[in-house]
């Protein structure tokens, strides 16, 4: 059996790292020639809950969720870095990505989304399960339950979803000239 405390720990460390990255390119953007107005995150199974969660889960989210882990890790926007630039996400390419709920999408907040999934992934579900199949995880809602979330909202959203998938569906040139043309 997993341990669900070591597990939300290393989800929280990956979001304080993500949102770490993110103040660091906003603040060298000159730097690096990036338009702060046309920032896209994508990432593939614990990159996509990453890439997810910079848009999704706020301190105050993750304080509601795992109310403990900001007590003893310290802020999602903490120490890791100087920085302080804050940056707006303006899409997302979720490989194999999940969220604690699709509830987490509201009006005010949601971003334009491609996914791929596949259905018999055991890792993360495609649609509403626990990482890992494993119970002492937290339950995760896939591409299934968020597509259709940002559907609902009327947000600009595609998903590409193998009936006969699991993890890591699709090939690379597939994946990358779907989010191109995204």
């Amino acid at each position: 059996d997993a341990d669900s405390t070591d597990a939300i720990k290393a989800f929280y460390r990956a979001q304080q790292d993500a949102h770490a990255a993110m103040r660091f390119l906003m603040s060298n953007a000159d730097k690096y020639g990036i338009d702060t107005s046309w920032v896209f995150v994508s990432g593939s199974s614990a990159g996509a809950v990453s890439s997810l969660g910079l848009q999704y889960y706020s301190q105050q989210v993750t304080d509601s969720i795992f109310p403990a882990v900001s007590k003893s890790l310290g802020p999602l926007n903490g120490g890791d870095n100087g920085y302080t630039a804050g940056f707006k996400i303006k899409g997302i390419a979720c490989m194999w990505g999940a969220l604690n709920t699709p509830d987490l999408i509201t009006a005010a907040n949601a971003v334009p989304t491609i996914f791929f999934h596949g259905e018999k992934d055991k890792f993360i579900p495609c649609n509403i399960g626990h990482f890992y199949s494993c119970n002492n995880y937290p339950m995760n809602y896939g591409a299934k339950p968020l597509y259709n979330r940002l559907m609902a909202l009327g947000v600009s959203a595609t998903a590409y979803i193998d009936p006969e998938g699991g993890h890591g569906v699709y090939s690379q040139k597939f994946r990358a000239d779907k989010i191109i043309s995204f």
